[in-house]
């Protein structure tokens, strides 16, 4: 952070901040874990929750998601995402937004219930769409910030402004679709809590060491023997040909996507290529959509090559795939067992991509290795995947928007070591 007040990206996270964020992804942990212990309990009971429906339903879209949010921001304040004043608009309005959005969801319980009791609706029942716009709108101020920083070499100013709004709003609308499932949150607390607490542990450890020595952190410590630098985190492998990815798909994607969100009759021949006649809209443009996001996967493996090296392209098919198995499910359309079979596998074809990184981190052979990552991609597919994998292909021209500003950003105030002399 500079004495303007700008950011200033490239600088690691610190203890002080790691135990802060650390703490707030552990209590988002907690409550996910009580909220799915409500929805347990909930069933259990056959619907007769009461004032335990009401708590789970705060639980989890509201209190967890909110402190992975505050989380969050610590993390990028810390790391120089954004600035003092653009992390407390985001923390007080990510607050807000999940308080706003659990009101929603608590004032759509109740109008289902009045309706479904055939009583009279109350006020709080039909406040559900303005409680919803309002927490979207809030949400979009909250990630204002973030987006400001990373469309900030957009020119002209008017341009840059529409995209940032239009960047925040949508991914208001993105992280809200992705707190009803449960397993979205879980995860994302879950990675804080494992980033935070692995930089606690090595600035705790290298604190140690320098006690035991009595000497003084160096400024610009040097690696040991034997440990590879990290390469530059300005350079993206293949950029070029990612942003060509990642444009070609999202610009065939939007078409999918709008069709399938506001197509009209499906039964008429007009609206629906031969092959997918008689589908309804969400199925058909589901399915296009699905192999229209095959570049934008690709694009994604190219870029993430840059962390994770071969394993990324194992990552890649495997998420080619999936899309591929999710598009067909789609194309069966919505009525049997087989497109649902599918869709499952998907999922967990999906959930094992995202769990292949894991193979570098653990120890022991590799047989154990993969076996571990398959058990945790199971279950990685089956709360995150599964419900990401049902609205991927209509979310892909935002995230290809997004891929293409990531790479093609110009990086600000990146500290480069020294020369050596």
């Amino acid at each position: 952070m500079s004495h303007d007040g700008s950011t200033t990206s490239g600088r690691r996270l610190r203890r002080p901040s790691a135990s802060a964020a650390g703490t707030a992804a552990l209590l988002a942990l907690a409550g996910v874990v009580l909220g799915l212990a409500g929805v347990v309990g909930l069933l259990t009971l056959a619907g007769r929750g009461g004032v335990a429906a009401v708590a789970t339903t705060v639980l989890l879209l509201g209190l967890a998601p909110a402190l992975a949010s505050l989380s969050l921001v610590v993390l990028a304040r810390d790391v120089g995402l954004v600035a003092a004043r653009g992390a407390l608009q985001a923390a007080v309005a990510s607050t807000a937004a999940w308080t706003l959005a659990a009101l929603a969801a608590l004032s759509w319980a109740v109008a289902f219930d009045q309706t479904d009791a055939g009583a009279a609706s109350t006020p709080f029942a039909e406040a559900f769409l303005p409680l919803l716009g309002a927490a979207v709108a809030t949400g979009a101020v909250a990630l204002l910030p973030l987006m400001s920083d990373v469309l900030r070499s957009v020119r002209p100013a008017v341009a840059r402004r529409a995209a940032v709004a239009a960047l925040a709003v949508g991914g208001a609308v993105v992280a809200g679709a992705a707190a009803l499932a449960p397993g979205s949150v879980l995860a994302c607390a879950t990675v804080l809590l494992l980033a935070c607490g692995r930089t606690w542990l090595r600035e705790r450890q290298l604190a140690a060491l320098v006690d035991s020595v009595h000497l003084s952190v160096p400024s610009a410590p040097t690696l040991p023997v034997g440990v590879a630098s990290r390469p530059d985190p300005t350079v993206v492998p293949h950029r070029r040909l990612v942003v060509v990815l990642a444009a070609v798909s999202g610009a065939l994607t939007l078409p999918a996507a709008l069709y399938a969100l506001a197509a009209p009759d499906p039964a008429d021949p007009a609206w629906l290529p031969a092959a997918l006649a008689g589908l309804p809209a969400m199925n058909a443009g589901l399915a296009v959509g699905a192999l229209t996001a095959l570049p934008l996967v690709v694009a994604a493996g190219l870029a993430a090559t840059r962390w994770w090296g071969r394993r990324a392209l194992v990552m890649t098919v495997m998420v080619a795939l999936a899309l591929v198995v999710r598009g067909v499910a789609a194309a069966m359309g919505p009525e049997g067992e087989a497109p649902s079979a599918l869709l499952f596998s998907a999922a967990l074809l999906a959930g094992v991509a995202g769990a292949v990184p894991l193979v570098g981190r653990l120890p022991g052979p590799a047989v154990a290795r993969w076996a571990l990552v398959v058990v945790v991609g199971a279950a990685v597919g089956w709360l995150v995947a599964l419900p990401m994998l049902a609205v991927l292909p209509l979310a892909a021209p935002l995230v290809a928007v997004v891929l293409i500003v990531l790479v093609t950003r110009r990086p600000r105030g990146v500290a480069l070591a020294p020369a050596p002399s």
